[in-house]
């Protein structure tokens, strides 16, 4: 199978165990670890060091790797992220928060996983799910996007949100149904790498001391190779 989604997804779970280990802290999206947590620094050490070995390893033993950085991705779902969703699930800002976990979550599961099982298509059917919320967000969120979106682009600002945001949208549906799922992928992939290019290193370059710019970068560069894996593993079953 095409390596090169898995090690983009390796890559960007490496950046964030070196930015852990640098600033103490979790740099993984999603919601935040409590500050009152006893042990916290610790535990970010932990966690860094853990993304840095899984990182690593999935260019090296991929299925090992992989499962590695789905089982951290997903605890951190589970220990900190599902509690404040299911207490706050009236609130779609919590829904776009836990969804970015998940989906790093499904993309290394998506990467263990034998392309033809079980394992493999619930992983693929949670991810599309997750990008419907990405996709969803950028409509109820509309004017919080735009900031995001270069204003030397034409037509508008606004006009790329709506337009990424059905483009995401457009793309759980097809993973979800099957149709165009494998040319949907391979887009998706495309407008993360976009994103990467035109949105978040253009914040990281103005704000480099920013731990936040940061993570956003790191974020986007997981899902765009949790995207290239679900694109490979697609790929594989077509053939």
């Amino acid at each position: 199978m095409n390596a090169l989604g898995a090690r983009v997804y390796g890559i960007a779970a490496i950046m964030m165990g070196v930015a852990g280990l640098l600033w103490a802290d979790f740099a993984t999206g999603g919601l935040r670890v409590p500050a009152t947590l006893p042990g916290r620094a610790l535990l970010a050490y932990a966690v860094g060091a853990l993304l840095i070995a899984g990182g690593a390893l999935i260019n090296w033993r991929r299925a090992w790797g992989a499962a590695l950085l789905a089982a951290i991705f997903g605890l951190g779902f589970l220990l900190v992220d599902l509690v404040p969703l299911i207490a706050h699930a009236s609130r779609f800002d919590y829904w776009e928060a836990t969804a970015e976990p998940m989906a790093m979550t499904m993309g290394g599961l998506v990467a263990f996983a034998s392309p033809s099982s079980r394992l493999s298509r619930i992983a693929l059917y949670v991810f599309a799910c997750c990008l419907m919320v990405f996709g969803t967000a950028h409509f109820v969120f509309a004017k919080l996007s735009a900031t995001f979106v270069p204003g030397y682009l034409p037509p508008s600002q606004m006009f790329w949100v709506y337009v990424t945001g059905a483009a995401a949208i457009a793309a759980g549906l097809a993973i979800l149904s099957g149709i165009l799922a494998l040319l949907a992928a391979r887009l998706l992939t495309l407008m993360y790498v976009l994103f990467g290019i035109l949105v978040h290193t253009p914040f990281v370059l103005a704000k480099p001391a920013d731990h936040n710019v940061w993570i956003e970068f790191m974020v986007n560069l997981a899902l765009a190779g949790a995207a290239w894996i679900v694109a490979d593993t697609l790929a594989e079953r077509r053939r």
